[in-house]
């Protein structure tokens, strides 16, 4: 009975030192939304890659297009 005690007493320690060092909910909150804010803004910023990655496909095809062609004089 007395082993099981203290038994019981180190694991009601153990899991006091873990909650103790656990992250605030409040804080784990706020970073959360500051991952999903950077998240919105990365994929944002993919998309306008992606938007000038066919701008310049497309000057590239003009490009060569004009150097192909007979300029008439």
């Amino acid at each position: 009975m007395e082993t099981e005690i203290s038994y019981l007493k180190k694991e009601n320690e153990r899991l006091i030192t873990i909650i103790e060092k656990a992250p605030d909910p409040s804080e784990f909150a706020e970073l959360k939304g500051l991952y999903e804010g950077k998240l919105q803004v990365i994929e944002e910023k993919d998309k306008r890659i992606e938007g000038l990655e066919r701008e310049v496909n497309t000057l590239n095809g003009f490009a060569h297009f004009f150097k192909n062609v007979d300029i008439k004089q």
